[in-house]
């Protein structure tokens, strides 16, 4: 199934699998493969919130999952908070679209757990 394809729920009406244009899709898991590459030991690089579910989205809100411990070990070397700053300048840059670029530990992303979320790093979800 590609990701531009729209599935049809129990209520028989269309939905799709995200609100961004094909385009925009392509660009965005160009750059999760790129965030990938930057994050090899990544658990998954996920597109979540507003633009997967809504038509009206602010923002495209994207995911790096680490390990507890790869977690612990990036933030003893780097802030995470002014990095989330530069992947999400990066992301814009490269994509064009409102990018919010997070790393999160599992832990912490483990609240969206059922949320909708896509993968665009090539990893599982």
């Amino acid at each position: 199934m590609n990701v531009s394809d729209e599935i049809t729920p129990v209520d028989g009406r269309p939905k799709r699998l995200a609100y961004l244009h094909v385009t925009e899709q392509w660009l965005l898991r160009r750059f999760g493969l790129l965030l990938r590459e930057t994050f090899p030991g990544a658990i998954a690089i996920l597109h979540v919130g507003s633009s997967v579910v809504r038509q009206d989205w602010r923002d495209v809100d994207v995911r790096i999952v680490l390990t507890h411990d790869d977690y612990e070990m990036l933030a003893t070397v780097a802030d995470v908070k002014p990095l989330n700053v530069a992947l999400s300048l990066w992301g814009q840059r490269f994509t064009q679209l409102p990018i919010d670029c997070q790393v999160q530990a599992k832990r912490d992303n483990d609240h969206e757990a059922g949320q909708p979320a896509r993968s665009i790093g090539g990893l599982p979800r």
